[in-house]
């Protein structure tokens, strides 16, 4: 791979994974962030400042892996020919800058769901529905597992994603729910029973309710933490109502969970199911593997390979630049436990199965 790629904030502990693929992959890499240096060359500046101006060129590709960095350098971005890689999960923040790239019209491109939730949860989506194309309801379930810390950013969004409300295709409507306000049951794991994840604010839902059409009228994705006891404990303190509280003091509780110890195993597992129109149940997609850091990280990079403006084009999603075995190749490279498995990948339909029972709190 040649070429240049930028990684906004490129410090942290998924930029540190993605410099090393990208650089054995024959990239240059320039990291940029406030302050230390992860070995290449760096650029210590203010992501957030309306003043700050990275020296892009056309063809570079820019990794965005901070919600803090601001529209000028984005616009920059886009203006001078670079292909910006969107990792947020944030709907607000990361529709602002679709928002953005069609008023700038390029030639720079947005390229944005790149990760693993989103990323690789859309990319399973879009697998599920070439299978299943009378699918009508789509539910997905992330479970992260606390065998390994997140990242700071990532800490703190989850906790400030708890006070939030979304916006969700559900029945055919948009409709706004509470973070979780809804649970469904997902078979995460082989010979286990299965697990409730709760719904979450994670960007994809609005995403694939746009690429879908409303020829799949519901559209919803769920978060689940391992062990599942911490879990069921967030849904108690949800429904308590210390929702709020959790996002007005998300810094200082992202700052005592990283201090902690990890809990369990450090896995990723990812279950895409629904529906057809005579409310068959669709046997699930599923994909395990291990750390999320070293996952997003894997996925990112394969991404960051294959991205190139396309002409006339501002703005582009993870399906159009990766298949789901472009990804998967791209975690069991560094994974090798990673595993994809459905009913051998085929349309298959039962009248009953997995992700069928979901309530609310």
């Amino acid at each position: 791979m040649k070429g240049r790629v930028w990684i906004l904030g490129g410090t942290g502990q998924v930029g540190a994974h993605v410099a090393r693929l990208l650089e054995a992959d024959g990239a240059g890499i320039v990291t940029v962030s406030r302050r230390g240096s992860a070995g290449y060359e760096h650029v210590a500046a203010d992501l957030s400042a309306q003043d700050t101006h990275l020296p892009f060129e056309a063809g570079d590709r820019v990794i965005n892996l901070t919600e803090a960095t601001g529209a000028a350098i984005m616009r920059s971005a886009i203006r001078l020919g670079a292909v910006l890689i969107e990792t947020s999960a944030t709907p607000e923040y990361m529709l602002s800058f679709r928002d953005l790239a069609r008023r700038e019209g390029g030639p720079g491109m947005l390229l944005d769901c790149v990760g693993v939730a989103p990323g690789l949860t859309n990319l399973m989506a879009h697998e599920l529905r070439r299978l299943h194309p009378d699918l009508r309801r789509l539910h997905i379930g992330a479970e992260l597992g606390l065998g390994a810390h997140a990242g700071p950013a990532a800490m703190r969004w989850f906790y400030e994603s708890l006070g939030t409300r979304l916006s969700v295709r559900r029945d055919g409507r948009m409709t706004e729910i509470a973070t979780g306000r809804l649970v469904r049951r997902f078979p995460f794991a082989d010979g286990k029973p299965d697990r409730i994840a709760l719904n979450f604010p994670f960007v994809e839902q609005r995403i694939l309710a746009e690429e879908f059409g409303p020829s799949v009228e519901t559209v919803q994705v769920f978060l689940g933490i391992s062990p599942p006891w911490v879990t069921h404990l967030l849904r108690c303190a949800l429904r308590l109502g210390f929702g709020g509280l959790g996002a007005r003091f998300a810094r200082p509780l992202a700052r005592a969970t990283l201090a902690g110890p990890t809990l369990g195993e450090a896995t990723t597992r990812i279950v895409v199911c629904g529906s057809d129109s005579r409310g068959h149940r669709i046997v699930p997609l599923r994909l395990e593997t291990g750390e999320p850091s070293i996952a997003t990280a894997a996925v990112i990079a394969a991404a960051a390979g294959r991205a190139r403006p396309s002409p006339g084009r501002s703005i582009s999603s993870i399906a159009d630049c990766l298949t789901l075995d472009d990804a998967v190749r791209a975690i069991r490279n560094l994974l090798p436990e990673t595993r994809l498995t459905s009913a051998d990948r085929e349309a298959v339909t039962t009248a009953g199965g997995a992700c069928d029972r979901s309530g609310s709190t």
